[in-house]
């Protein structure tokens, strides 16, 4: 299952808020994959490394842009998946104007949805929360 999280495209960085295309109390939503950047982290407890990636598709679903790269290992697999989102919300800044970004980790929108109730994760979310302010509706 895909979780989706939309943002709108701005020239401003001064407001931002999550909205994301699944109602938790009913069924998820069929989305498009077209416009989209999906993002995904790969963790294991007994690897020295972990992984990041993501994918940009444009409105015809094909692949414009692409990353993925190896860190050292995080302290766990949600934080890899925040590592590997805040990369792509980084990238997609630097060279797209792509503000869709879709995970399959849906206890990720919980997070930034609710920071408070994660303090464990504190350091990734602020910065992600600082990425935020360049989207509109975020």
């Amino acid at each position: 299952m895909i979780w989706r999280l939309s943002i709108s495209p701005t020239h401003h960085c001064d407001t931002f808020c999550w909205s994301y295309m699944v109602n938790i109390r009913s069924r998820p939503q069929v989305l498009s994959l077209g416009n989209i950047c999906m993002v995904d982290g790969s963790w294991t407890s007994t690897v020295q490394f972990s992984g990041s990636g993501w994918v940009y598709k444009d409105n015809m679903g094909k692949i414009q842009l692409m990353g993925t790269r190896n860190l050292r290992s995080r302290e766990s697999a949600l934080h890899s998946e925040l590592e590997a989102l805040r990369w792509a919300m980084e990238s997609m800044l630097q060279y797209s104007s792509c503000q869709s970004f879709g995970t399959d980790w849906k206890d990720m929108i919980a997070m930034i949805k609710n920071p408070q109730v994660w303090p464990n994760f504190s350091t990734e979310l602020d910065v992600i929360q600082t990425l935020q302010n360049c989207f509109s509706d975020f």
